[in-house]
């Protein structure tokens, strides 16, 4: 009871009076095994000091599996976890089934867990008695982080199961074929190894406190970054031209860099698509949804041409206009003065207007 209340206290007072460290509890499991099915670090740690066995087993099943199996966060688990491992725990134990705990990691999509397994040296290609790999596992249950962290670990996607299903086959009968955009735009800028840190919003990322220290793979990330984000156009400033040209010009020159930006980007696209089908684990446009927004983009940059042609027609018309009017004024202004300097303002006398002297 104590072990299942997390009473450390009581735990240690009764270890203290002599409790065996691997006395059998219910399912005839350890202490160490019940403390870290619950994913309780403070009391794991009491009971490895005081000499519990990281690798006691009951029926196939370890302590190992027990922790990332727990009722927790995947961030409680992995510290128990990354406990267990560096007190020797064997990550390479398998159940009746001959699953890993590394494909248990995988069934229930722990990233995190996953990556501290691989460290500490866990077999990523191990087949369970059906076939099945820890990359299988997780296409199957569609554990899409899982499914790229395993990938980045360098996972054999042409490993296949017993009835000859690679994890590409498995995503096609288990209907997950789709990808996040987010992750599937860092795979295509070679960054896939960035996913976990940027599934948090983008918008609000510090690029120095999530650890990218590579000066190529900061540019890239920050040039995306800012060339995604458009400038919002200031209307009522750009409506303003005939006071303020220079914020015309300052918006289309945007406007210019952002197309200049995006040619480059499906430029990049095209050279990274996988060109053998041995080279995809999903089906990246299974539903030609992709295949339709391209026809939609062809459709829309034909109208954003069509539009720029006009503008530039219109500001044709509107300086050929300015010009003339420009023309108008200065030769009214040049009549104006040629009349005013044959006017003799002393011919006129006090009182006496222009039209009245003309007159005289």
């Amino acid at each position: 009871k104590a072990i299942s209340n997390g009473d450390i206290g009581t735990v240690e007072q009764l270890l203290d009076n002599g409790m065996d460290i691997e006395t059998r509890l219910g399912f005839e499991w350890t202490p160490l095994m019940c403390a870290v099915s619950v994913a309780n670090y403070d009391l794991a740690k009491l009971l490895l000091d005081r000499g519990a066995s990281a690798n006691f087993s009951k029926d196939h099943w370890t302590v190992l599996m027990a922790s990332c199996t727990a009722s927790a966060s995947e961030d409680k688990i992995s510290r128990c976890v990354e406990l267990l491992l560096s007190r020797n725990a064997d990550p390479n134990m398998v159940d009746r089934s001959q699953m890993t705990c590394l494909m248990l990691a995988a069934r229930n999509g722990y990233s995190k867990v996953i990556n501290l397994l691989v460290s500490y040296r866990a077999e990523i290609n191990a087949q369970d008695a059906n076939g099945y790999t820890a990359l299988s596992i997780a296409v199957q249950y569609g554990r899409k982080k899982a499914v790229l962290k395993l990938l980045l670990l360098g996972a054999d996607k042409a490993i296949k199961t017993n009835v000859g299903k690679s994890p590409a086959d498995l995503a096609m009968v288990f209907k997950h074929t789709e990808l996040d955009e987010l992750e599937l735009l860092l795979h295509g800028l070679d960054l896939g190894y960035l996913t976990d840190i940027m599934t948090v919003s983008i918008e609000l990322f510090s690029i120095c406190q999530i650890g990218i220290t590579d000066p190529v793979d900061q540019q890239k990330v920050l040039s995306a970054v800012q060339q995604m984000q458009l400038d919002k156009v200031d209307l009522d400033r750009t409506l303003l031209m005939y006071c303020r040209s220079e914020d015309l010009q300052n918006f289309l020159l945007s406007v210019q860099q952002q197309c200049c930006y995006l040619t480059e980007t499906i430029q990049d696209v095209i050279t990274r698509v996988p060109h053998q089908v041995s080279q995809l684990v999903f089906s990246l446009d299974p539903k030609k949804e992709a295949q339709a927004v391209c026809s939609q983009l062809v459709v829309q940059t034909k109208d954003l041409q069509k539009e720029v042609m006009c503008l530039r027609n219109l500001l044709c018309q509107v300086n050929m206009r300015t010009h003339t009017l420009a023309i108008v004024v200065r030769t009214l202004f040049d009549i104006q003065s040629f009349n005013g300097a044959h006017l003799d303002p002393l011919a006129l006398g006090p009182g006496r207007s222009p039209t009245q002297a003309k007159s005289n």
